[in-house]
């Protein structure tokens, strides 16, 4: 029997997205834009974004372009703007 729990964390959406800045600094942000910080390394960035999902790395995304750490409630989260280039392991 397939258990629905595993089955339900399948569907969930990413709700981390590691990415750089236009200054070169490390950016991990939740997709409400309600969590997250900048980091020195990607390393540490990703180890924050583990942390804050439960290391469910599947709920990770690293993006491939520049991103700005935003608080606002204004904003887009960055998966309406990005193509991911690959899920974090």
């Amino acid at each position: 029997m397939r258990s629905e729990h595993s089955s339900l964390e399948d569907l969930e959406p990413p709700t981390f997205y590691v990415g750089r800045d236009s200054r070169g600094r490390w950016i991990a942000q939740d997709a409400d834009h309600r969590r997250g910080g900048l980091f020195v390394s990607k390393a540490a960035a990703m180890k924050f974004a583990r942390d804050e999902t439960g290391d469910r790395a599947h709920a990770i995304v690293s993006l491939d372009h520049l991103t700005e750490l935003d608080f606002s409630a204004r904003s887009l989260p960055p998966l309406s703007i990005t193509r991911p280039l690959f899920r974090a392991a």
